[in-house]
């Protein structure tokens, strides 16, 4: 029974993200060497900063496994996670569930004018979200030689 006098407040654990929840099962799935394996079949993307190999180190989803690392996983590591093993659905945080990426896609290119007002607190979600299309690195064009 509660105390009507307790004034304690506890954290409710937050829900595992779907991409680490993906990350777990497969690796739990590969048994021994699993980290290593798995770890072989994320690839990174083409845009990827890093010049060292072209799939994630061991160490790297180790990692995110344990809990070591403190820094939010980068979007490209989750999308990497998601395409390998989750049918290449994102997460959408506004939503709070999965969805295509064409239907993310969708939500972010409404412009403003063509929404209802239920649908404000979506959309301007979607234009701060790291997973908007629009706000996709674009390359940067080669200086055109003249004729």
């Amino acid at each position: 029974m509660t105390d009507p006098q307790d004034c304690a407040t506890l954290e409710l654990p937050l829900a595992e993200p779907r991409w680490l929840a993906l990350l777990r099962r497969e690796v739990a799935a590969a048994g021994r060497g699993g980290v290593t394996s798995v770890a072989a079949r994320l690839s990174k993307p083409e845009c990827s900063p890093s010049t060292v190999g072209q799939s994630y180190s061991r160490m790297y989803v180790s990692q995110f496994l344990n809990g070591l690392n403190k820094q939010p996983a980068s979007l490209s590591f989750q999308k990497s996670v998601l395409a390998a093993f989750g049918d290449g659905r994102l997460d959408c945080p506004h939503l709070a569930t999965d969805i295509a990426p064409g239907e993310c896609a969708g939500y972010a290119s409404r412009r403003y004018g063509a929404i209802s007002a239920a649908d404000v607190p979506h959309w301007r979600a979607c234009q701060s979200c790291p997973q908007n299309p629009a706000k996709a690195v674009k390359p940067v064009n080669p200086v055109k030689a003249k004729p």
